[in-house]
């Protein structure tokens, strides 16, 4: 016959078991399988590292149950199983868009109602644990055990369902014979389409006119042509990545998933290489990488978040990310901030021996210096490397050392143009050591941004009205900073200096661009860059929509407004109000 303590102690490791799975278990895996793309590790992997957490949680509360008189142990046991129901109920109905979680700042006071929603229901939960008589408390623990029953069915279903997701990595993420391939260039013809993700144009400008650094990096573009008047597409990157390998251009015409199967996986540059004879090459984070793929692959590589780190400690690093998620999906809105600790994160800080095991800039950093340090050129057929990388998007982590900065710093001028110019160094060592293998001077390289780095754009010409007083801007300076990215090119043969050209060039020409350079014959229905004079007058589209991280699997966007730019896109006088297309528009 079990003593009083030992029931207690028992019956509160049970609910404590219950409220544990809810986090470390249950929400989990829901959000592997919705993001599984962004995970190195898989999520059976992760699971001894999750029950582990899983114990931290429940064993503790059985301890504190041996402690407790009868009476408070009656409500402690009710308070277990009522913070069960919340979390559940928080995690799968209170559950608020706070966007991409890349680094940016969250602005914690936008939308504090949601906060008070929520107060609302914990402090009703709460309540009735703690008030309510005997009988009814029993209905709570029943309450919670259905609930706890619902998730296990839910999640087996879900498990069995996608189980090919669960073990997805295994398959994705290469051997080092792959990634050694990756490093390997071919020795005659090369194509090096390095997207720069968040680069700005005028940030690249300032940095290569600087005079401490900025003569090395120009020196090191020999060849290329920096084209300032670049426009992008798109504002994010989703729409962006189809514009530039296949000069199409979404316009709500068709759901997303159709419209990036048919860019990515039919007609793009990176399809017309492959049919010229050119192996691909792709290094992108995971989703962004299983995007590309789309159209077949000879060699790819999903850069982690955490590359940099021991294996074994990556495990660990994904197990305690997945957990910060999921308390950020769970936990209440004002608690949420304590959470994300401006992408510090909660968890992960003490399960890891460095600060930046998941911080992206210098993951993707040391993928760029393991390419250098292994970098060969032994391959008989044309290769084509599609690399998208990191290391100047958000969050800026960098000081001007290119050393951590020892928090996440806001995306102010100085903070983008410190990474932006370890960026680029990281990206001319590349450089410099295919020049060490003879394998620049014919390449094709094209550097490029998908869009810009939030930060106001200087050189922008604010429009005068009839009185002289600026007019209305018709778009937020950030949103004029995420139209112009960075792009220079170099084709093969090309030599001498770094020069600026102000031809109005835009991120959709990119494939008809190397399709001539390469005489592949391929039209993609743009202009080709190299045939556009500097002072020829063009109009060129730029597509604005509100964008929240769930809309990736939405069927189609939020509106889309078209501003169209005839002109310099420094000068706000250039652009002016197009079409507006609501989700499901009619093709043109």
């Amino acid at each position: 016959m079990l003593s009083r303590r030992a029931r207690q102690s028992l019956v509160s490791l049970a609910f404590g078991a219950v409220l544990a799975a809810h986090l470390t278990w249950f929400t989990p895996l829901t959000l592997y399988l919705g993001n599984s793309d962004e995970f190195t590790v898989d999520f059976f992997t992760m699971l001894p590292y999750l029950a582990g957490f899983f114990a931290f949680i429940s064993i503790p509360a059985a301890l504190i149950a041996l402690l407790l008189p009868p009476r408070a142990y009656r409500a402690y046991v009710a308070l277990l199983a009522v913070l069960g129901l919340l979390i559940w109920f928080q995690g799968n109905f209170l559950v608020w868009d706070y966007g991409a979680l890349d680094g940016r700042q969250i602005d914690w006071t936008h939308q504090v109602w949601r906060g008070w929603v929520d107060m609302s229901v914990w402090l009703v939960g709460l309540g009735l644990a703690l008030r309510l008589q005997s009988l009814r408390r029993q209905l709570l623990l029943t309450a919670a055990i259905a609930v706890f029953a619902l998730q296990i069915v839910t999640n087996g279903v879900l498990g069995v369902r996608d189980s090919s997701l669960l073990l997805r990595n295994d398959e994705v993420v290469p051997p080092d014979e792959a990634l050694s391939q990756i490093h390997d260039f071919s020795r005659n013809k090369n194509v090096l389409h390095l997207i720069l993700d968040g680069f700005q144009a005028d940030i690249f400008e300032e940095i290569v006119g600087e005079d401490q650094g900025g003569q090395r990096i120009a020196t090191a573009l020999d060849g290329f042509v920096f084209y300032r008047n670049n426009l992008s597409a798109f504002p994010y990157t989703h729409m962006s990545l189809p514009a530039l390998i296949s000069g199409e251009i979404y316009r709500n015409h068709e759901p997303i998933k159709t419209f990036r199967q048919n860019t990515f996986g039919e007609k793009s540059i990176l399809r017309t290489a492959q049919a010229a004879g050119y192996e691909l090459d792709i290094a992108a984070m995971g989703e962004l990488a299983s995007w590309y793929r789309l159209g077949g692959y000879t060699n790819s590589f999903d850069v982690p978040n955490n590359l940099h780190v021991d294996p074994r400690q990556a495990e660990v690093d994904e197990s305690a990310r997945l957990l910060d998620l999921s308390l950020l999906r769970t936990l209440p809105h004002f608690v949420k901030r304590y959470v994300y600790n401006d992408q510090r994160w909660l968890i992960q800080p003490m399960v890891s021996h460095s600060r930046t095991n998941q911080l992206v800039f210098f993951s993707h950093r040391f993928f760029l210096r393991r390419w250098q340090d292994s970098m060969t050129a032994t391959r008989d057929v044309p290769v084509y490397k599609m690399m998208h990388l990191m290391l100047s998007h958000n969050p800026m982590v960098a000081n001007e050392n290119c050393e951590f900065a020892g928090q996440v710093l806001y995306a102010e001028r100085k903070n983008v143009l410190n990474q932006a110019r370890c960026s680029l160094v990281e990206t001319i060592r590349v450089l410099e050591q295919m020049k060490e293998l003879d394998v620049y001077d014919d390449a094709l390289i094209v550097i490029m941004g998908d869009h810009g780095a939030w930060t106001r754009p200087k050189g922008l010409k604010v429009e005068a009205g009839p009185d002289g007083t600026p007019k209305p801007m018709l778009l937020s300076s950030s949103q004029y900073a995420l139209s112009m990215p960075l792009l220079a090119i170099k084709v093969p043969g090309s030599t001498g200096e770094l020069r600026v050209s102000d031809a109005p060039t835009w991120t959709a020409d990119v494939p008809d661009t190397i399709s001539a350079a390469l005489n592949f014959r391929d039209s993609f229905g743009r202009r080709n860059i190299l045939a556009i004079a500097e002072d020829e007058h063009r109009e060129r589209k730029f597509h604005v929509y509100d964008f929240e991280r769930g809309e990736l699997d939405s069927e189609y966007l939020q509106p889309i407004q078209e501003y169209v730019v005839n002109g310099d896109v420094y000068d706000l006088a250039s652009w002016r109000r197009g079409e507006l297309y609501p989700p499901g528009a009619k093709a043109e």
